[in-house]
């Protein structure tokens, strides 16, 4: 069985090649070896030179690494690292470039996933997916969480790239549309699963998620004092999730707040993008 780790990093904070370098040495240290990708660009040449000291003279050969001149936001490095790998593997798992595995992670995944094989006769199996005790304010799982046959992955950005919606993946919540895709095939097709894993232990999970990192995208929209999201920020969270909330009271709040410019969108824009999403994307 082949398994590969896909991580997408945009280098732009200091430091991030610190976390990233943890995040590369969990993956390697593995007991089951994965084959690992990294899509990667950089947002100054300071970090770039800094990740060739302290990350490509140490990882080299033991990581596979695609290098982009711009900055590319999660999805679009997740959609190279696809076009470029994916077909390859049996199954593909992911991690956030501040994250952590647990060093029997990818193991447990493969044995999951050959058990589910052998003993999946009423459905088609897609994957693994970590169940993960998570306070985030979106309900559906991370991406992250599963481990994914090729042919989703695949299917998912083909998607855009056929209908002309590439461009949506330039965003910076852009991995909400994977999280709702994933969630909506295995709720649509009743003969569609996942084999569903988890740690008995209370608070163990075999993805480590860095809920101590400043700059992640959560920490930094989280007001700490109000332990709430901001207004405009959780508004662009629920525009790229579309399949999770109802699309009239979407509409009717985002004109409420309309002195919020959300990304410049117009409210046609949102209306293609919703009609995307629900006749395209998420059937």
């Amino acid at each position: 069985m082949k398994v590969c780790v896909f991580v997408a990093s945009h280098i732009n904070y200091d430091g991030q090649n610190d976390l990233l370098k943890e995040c590369l040495s969990s993956l390697i240290n593995q007991t089951k070896k994965p084959d690992i990708f990294v899509s990667i660009s950089f947002s100054e040449k300071k970090y770039r030179l800094e990740f060739v000291h302290k990350i490509l003279s140490n990882f080299l050969k033991y990581v596979n690494f695609l290098y982009s001149d711009d900055h590319l936001y999660q999805m679009e490095h997740l959609h190279k690292l696809t076009e470029k790998f994916a077909n390859k593997y049996d199954l593909i798992m992911f991690c956030d470039d501040d994250d952590t595995y647990a060093s029997d992670r990818v193991e447990t995944f493969m044995y999951a996933h050959e058990n589910g094989l052998s003993n999946s006769k009423d459905f088609i199996l897609g994957g693994v997916k970590e169940i993960m005790d998570s306070n985030h304010p979106l309900v559906s799982p991370e991406f992250w969480c599963y481990g994914l046959k090729p042919e989703i992955l695949i299917e998912f950005f083909k998607r855009f790239s056929s209908n002309g919606k590439i461009d949506l993946l330039k965003h910076i919540f852009s991995d909400m549309y994977l999280r709702a895709y994933l969630a909506c095939i295995n709720k649509n097709d009743e003969k569609f699963g996942f084999i569903a894993i988890a740690i008995d232990e209370p608070g163990e999970t075999l993805y480590r998620y860095n809920k101590l990192n400043p700059n992640s995208i959560c920490e930094t929209l989280l007001n700490r004092e109000t332990n709430e999201i901001e207004n405009n920020n959780i508004l662009l969270m629920t525009l790229h999730c579309l399949t999770l909330t109802d699309f009239n009271k979407r509409m009717d709040e985002l004109e409420e707040r309309h002195q919020h410019k959300i990304d410049k969108m117009t409210k046609e824009e949102m209306i293609s993008i919703h009609n995307f999403c629900v006749n395209i994307l998420y059937i």
